[in-house]
Order: structure tokens, then C-alpha cells, then sequence
């Protein structure tokens, strides 16, 4: 995954119909924009989200990592609608690698932070 630090996240779209999320970007101090696709898009959590979104780290994590860091947040989620079904953590990687996803971390030191489960990403930077 490319760099992302001290990008600002100036908008972000979703798509349920299409199962895609846009983040659109722009570099530190004004020097160029970028932007993110996911799609295939089965689940995502956004908080926190403020006028201006500072990226700390944008990571692509594997399902283990992701597990262990979300844990009681996808199980949550699975109770109304994550399109999924597991009841442990092996059965979670299982899926995983099944429906072939792929999983992103979004932190940051100011605003929007959370993650975002899906099939593919492109980036336009």
C-alpha cells in the first residue's frame, strides 16, 4: 500500500448499489490530490469522521491481523449483516480466503479512522 501519512480524507463516498467506497485525497500542503477505490465492498466502519481527516497509516492487513484487532467489532457486525458466517477465529480466516477479501486499516491522528473489508482496491495518486 502505497504511502498515505498526513493526507487529508476531504471526501468519501458509499456506494452500497455498486459495493464501493471512494476516498478522495489530498497531499500534504496542497501539492496534488489522490484516490482510493474499494470495491466489492461486504463490510466497512468509519468514525470519528471531522472537516478535516489526518492519515496516519492506511494498511492492508491479512484476516489474522485484522481478527485480532476487530475482533469484537466484526463480531457485532455480523449480527446485522455482514455477509459472513463464523463463530470462530479459524472459521473467520476460512471465509476469509474463500470469498477471496482483502482488509484495510484506516488510522489517523486527526478525524476519520476505521477499516474497510473488500475484493479489490485501485489507487489513483
Amino acid at each position: 500500500m502505497e504511502n498515505f501519512h498526513d493526507f487529508n480524507i476531504f471526501e468519501y463516498n458509499v456506494n452500497c448499489h455498486l459495493k464501493e467506497i471512494t476516498l478522495k485525497l489530498n497531499e500534504p500542503h496542497g501539492t496534488g490530490e489522490g484516490v482510493i477505490i474499494f470495491s466489492g465492498v461486504i463490510g466497512h466502519r468509519f468514525e470519528n469522521v471531522l472537516e478535516g481527516n489526518v492519515i496516519l497509516a492506511l494498511e492492508e492487513l491479512n484476516s489474522n491481523e485484522f481478527y485480532n484487532s476487530f475482533e469484537s467489532q466484526v463480531q457485532y457486525y455480523q449480527k446485522w449483516g455482514l455477509p459472513m458466517r463464523f463463530k470462530t477465529k479459524e472459521e473467520f480466516i476460512c471465509e476469509s480466503v474463500q470469498m477471496e477479501l482483502k482488509f484495510f486499516s484506516i488510522s489517523t491522528s486527526y478525524g476519520l479512522s476505521g477499516w474497510v473489508i473488500c475484493n479489490e482496491v485501485a489507487i489513483d495518486a
